[in-house]
């Protein structure tokens, strides 16, 4: 086995152990018995999946609103699935809220059960923020929606809350949406910002996020931190601070020396800024990141690992 399998295959055991993959939606298992469904009563999310296993008997499940003891939502796919083998299953993915109610046409109304579903409330994965010369970005994704009118940026400085903006939502919707939002705080005093999200729905009831801490303060040197994550694939993250306003150059080299790319080269205020580098075009390797501010220079070496 050759050095860089062997290294792609530890990435990736580290990779599943510090950083497991999360859903966001539920699978709920029912058992399929000589004369009941268990559990009968399912208490589910729309984008869950309700998945029918057999143990015994012959069946056959069925909801189509007609036969009788079924109901299910307008707008609902109706079914009518065998289940009699310990070969089969059935999984039906739950897209519209409301109550299911289903039979199996051999044992009904004896043998019933029901769904009961419900929209996903606004699910916030993640908020931060970042400081780049005196402007601050925040980002924030949610996985799931529901009647969400959108998003009020709130601003505090010292005991009050401000609102500074307003990012429009995506109503209801089980995607995985992405917002951002810049502030620029070229005329605020130095020390700590805390910012924080006011979900409002249409409705006009609303919810508020934790909140994050951004720190503004000159920095008293120059600096060049460690890309984040190294290595990496495709995108990776260069911060670096100046103390005094420069003209900065960043640049990155391949590993014989050759340029690759100029990621910044402008005047800057001084401050604390973060970069992304996207390196979907290039190589798998090594390369070097190189900042010219004044008379300050520094250079780090990250790896793309494809």
């Amino acid at each position: 086995m050759n050095r860089k399998f062997t290294i792609r295959i530890l990435l990736l055991f580290l990779g599943l152990c510090l950083f497991p993959v999360t859903s966001f939606c539920t699978t709920h298992f029912v058992s399929v018995q000589n004369y009941s469904f268990s559990p009968s009563t399912v208490n589910a999310s729309v984008g869950d999946t309700v998945t029918w296993q057999w143990v015994s008997g012959s069946h056959t499940t069925t909801c189509n609103g007609t036969f009788p003891g079924t109901s299910l939502p307008p707008g609902a796919a109706a079914w009518n699935q065998p289940i009699n083998t310990n070969s089969t299953t059935y999984s039906y993915v739950i897209a519209v809220d409301g109550e299911y109610d289903y039979v199996c046409t051999f044992h009904a109304p004896a043998m019933a059960g029901v769904i009961i579903a419900t929209v996903l409330p606004v699910e916030l994965v993640s908020f931060s923020g970042s400081l780049n010369g005196n402007e601050v970005t925040l980002n924030w994704q949610t996985a799931t929606e529901k009647n969400n009118n959108g998003f009020e940026i709130q601003r505090k400085i010292s005991n009050n809350w401000e609102k500074i903006g307003f990012v429009p939502g995506h109503g209801t919707t089980l995607e995985r949406n992405y917002y951002s939002f810049k502030d620029n705080i070229n005329n605020l005093p130095d020390g700590n910002l805390y910012y924080r999200l006011k979900q409002v729905d249409f409705s006009g009831s609303f919810e508020y996020s934790s909140e994050i801490l951004i720190n503004k303060t000159v920095p008293s040197d120059f600096s060049l931190s460690r890309n984040y994550p190294n290595p990496f694939n495709p995108s990776t993250l260069i911060n670096y601070s100046i103390p005094i306003n420069a003209n900065v150059s960043l640049k990155i080299y391949d590993a014989v020396g050759n340029e690759v790319t100029t990621l910044v080269n402008e005047r800057q205020e001084s401050g604390s800024y973060q970069v992304v580098f996207n390196a979907s075009r290039l190589a798998s390797g090594i390369y070097y990141y190189t900042i010219t501010a004044g008379s300050f220079t520094a250079s780090k070496k990250m790896i793309l690992m494809k």
